[in-house]
């Protein structure tokens, strides 16, 4: 609460030259959604425990943003929490994701999105499938009903928002050097952070200026970049056990997509 109340109104609202065009007011207000993630799961695991509050958390927290829920339950992974309910929770939030990217680009675009929608739907079915598959079995001997840490550990989440941070000013500088015709790799780029920025501008580009498959599939490939951004911060910042595991949801996700958008493509 004093996060918000103190620090955030103090914090500049305007991009930093020097620190690559990052805004530290975005990046608090990062760490300040990291935090009532974290809350949201430990709030869930109290009152519906820890499978199904990991489960209902990941849900909500996939509306506003599934890397946020990634690195939570990552880093909570690497204090004791159950691996397999954590990545359970995390690849939820995936699922989510791909559908309200699904429901934005019909919002935007109707063409598109229907082009497009196929491959979402299958990645966030192959996310979801193993997602119950980890619920049905309750994982395994080594996942332990450990009591969280604090879900308000500022230290931990400063770090990840930092994290976030530093893949945006690299996606920014990247994006510059490449020129607005590298549609696709600009994409790829700024999907690494943010789908939402290519769901909603990219899309409205067809079909005057590129064609409609060409933006459906700069949207799947923001949508894969996103997929691979968080499975790459899973395996580095989480447990061993909630790497491989959230590792191959996320590679699940990927595949099926892929097959989709390839058998759909005209």
């Amino acid at each position: 609460l004093s996060i918000t109340l103190v620090a955030l109104p103090l914090v500049p609202d305007v991009p930093i030259p020097w620190l690559a065009g990052v805004n530290p007011h975005k990046v608090w207000t990062l760490a300040i959604l990291l935090a009532g993630i974290s809350f949201l799961g430990y709030l869930g695991i109290k009152l519906g425990g820890e499978g199904t509050g990991l489960l209902l958390a990941g849900a909500a927290g996939g509306l506003v943003s599934s890397t946020a829920v990634t690195l939570s339950n990552a880093a909570s992974s690497t204090k004791g929490g159950a691996a397999g309910a954590l990545a359970a929770g995390a690849l939820v939030a995936g699922v989510v994701s791909c559908l309200r990217t699904a429901v934005l680009a019909f919002i935007v675009a109707p063409e598109t999105a229907r082009a497009l929608s196929p491959a979402l739907l299958a990645a966030a079915a192959a996310m979801g499938l193993v997602a119950a598959v980890l619920v049905r079995r309750r994982t395994g001997a080594s996942d332990t009903d450990t009591p969280l840490g604090n879900p308000f550990e500022i230290g931990a989440v400063l770090r990840m928002a930092l994290l976030l941070a530093g893949v945006g000013a690299l996606a920014k500088f990247g994006s510059e050097r490449l020129g607005g015709a590298a549609v696709i790799v600009i994409a790829a780029v700024t999907g690494l952070t943010d789908v939402d920025a290519i769901t909603l501008s990219v899309p409205l580009l067809a079909p005057e200026t590129i064609t409609t498959a060409l933006a459906a599939k700069a949207v799947a490939v923001a949508v894969a970049s996103n997929i691979v951004a968080k499975a790459a911060y899973g395996v580095t910042l989480g447990s061993g056990r909630f790497g491989r595991i959230f590792g191959l949801g996320s590679a699940a996700g990927l595949a099926a997509g892929a097959a989709a958008l390839l058998a759909t493509a005209g």
